[in-house]
């Protein structure tokens, strides 16, 4: 990646907070120009200590380096995640790619494996889970009719519990000490699986 797509990719991250928080995990000043590698470690180490971007003056005081900001669209924030993105992971590859004939001349190979593997798993995660506002009828529904409740044999826990515990779920025994969690939890597995007998 050229100077100037470095300098715009360091704009990006200046210029929207939530974008910088979420590439700040794979970003690495190394992986930029040396005119922009005192700029961006500036950058890197501010968003670890602040959880913020600083603002351009600052970038531009510190390091001596100008960074315009901009405003940017939604689609221009999902455009600069993947450019910031493939930008780390090709960095992270040519880095170890130009790292492993020295390790091999040394025979270290499970360093080169080491570092390979880790450059390639450099990327963002999109997937963050169930978005439980989304459709909370519809999620609360395939819960009900995917998960099949495993009674205990304990009508009032099973009454509790509705039915029982479910597959997938955590259940959590909270009570004072001394009351009988760990008795109840030790005697719960044997009834259950007396239970699907």
């Amino acid at each position: 990646m050229n100077i100037e797509k470095q300098k715009l990719c360091l704009s990006y991250i200046l210029s929207n907070n939530d974008l910088a928080i979420r590439v700040n995990s794979i970003l690495d000043s190394d992986y930029f120009d040396a005119s922009l590698k005192h700029a961006a470690f500036f950058v890197k180490e501010y968003l670890d200590k602040y959880k913020h971007i600083p603002n351009s003056d600052q970038v531009h005081a510190e390091t001596g380096t100008h960074i315009q900001t901009r405003d940017m669209s939604k689609h221009e924030v999902e455009f600069a995640s993947n450019e910031l993105e493939t930008f780390c992971k090709h960095s992270a590859i040519a880095r170890a790619i130009l790292a492993a004939p020295k390790l091999l001349h040394k025979g270290d190979f499970g360093q080169i494996e080491k570092i390979i593997k880790d450059a390639i798993t450099v990327g963002l995660n999109k997937n963050l889970g169930v978005d439980y506002f989304a459709d909370p009828e519809e999620r609360i529904r395939r819960m009900l009719l995917n998960n099949k409740t495993i009674p205990t044999r304990w009508t009032e826990l099973d009454i509790a519990l509705n039915g029982g515990l479910m597959r997938k779920e955590m259940t959590l025994f909270s009570a004072n000490s001394g009351v009988g969690k760990s008795v109840i939890m030790m005697n719960l597995p044997i009834k259950i699986f007396i239970n699907l007998q």
